[in-house]
């Protein structure tokens, strides 16, 4: 299988490990973001996205097709419950890739009244328990900011078939929503660097 194809499915790891939490309320009310003549811009998020020269970003039918193949790609990992709940409380707001397949950048959207800290826990968890592939995260996490906003990154790294993939997790609350910015990289960290410094505040 191509470089490209393992990446399409390795940059869903985070979205589909994140369907346990309960939905919940807020006085910030979701609004899906915008895609513009040069990139992306959410209000909702707090930023804007530029797309780097030598990469693509997604556009609104290739972000609704991507529930399906993470749901496809889950299998029997989901409880019909769970795919059901999916489907109504993540939204794939963001996708980029590089041109080459070789790096992406995505961000997920779930509906939840779980803390930062507990949804974290809960991804610690769920990820070490994925089928079909070997996740590693590390022992720490940092607080950092992205955009003018502060994050929390976990790093790790998916195994698969005997190829490692690089990722990094950005995590924050938002309103009512979890925002998941996955980054993912086969070995060149300049390609990571590109794909967040497309990010500016809103």
């Amino acid at each position: 299988m191509k470089i490209r194809k393992k990446l399409l499915a390795l940059v869903l790891v985070a979205a589909t490990t994140f369907l346990t939490a309960c939905g919940g309320g807020s006085d910030k009310t979701y609004a899906p973001g915008k895609f513009t003549d040069n990139g992306y811009e959410s209000e909702f998020l707090g930023f804007r996205y530029t797309t780097p020269e030598g990469y693509t970003l997604s556009d609104e039918e290739t972000l609704q097709s991507l529930m399906g193949l993470t749901l496809d790609a889950m299998g029997d990992d989901l409880s019909e419950i769970q795919k059901k709940y999916a489907e109504i409380a993540v939204v794939y707001e963001m996708m980029v890739a590089s041109d080459t397949g070789t790096a992406n950048a995505n961000i997920t959207l779930e509906k939840t009244n779980a803390k930062l800290s507990t949804y974290i826990d809960t991804f610690k968890t769920q990820a070490s328990e994925l089928s079909g592939m070997d996740v590693t995260l590390g022992d720490t996490q940092e607080e950092v900011t992205l955009a003018g906003a502060t994050y929390t990154k976990l790093t790790g790294s998916v195994d698969m078939s005997g190829i490692t993939i690089n990722q990094e997790y950005y995590l924050r609350k938002v309103g009512d929503r979890m925002m998941a910015l996955t980054v993912t990289w086969y070995d060149d960290e300049a390609e990571r660097d590109t794909l967040l410094n497309g990010f500016a505040a809103y």
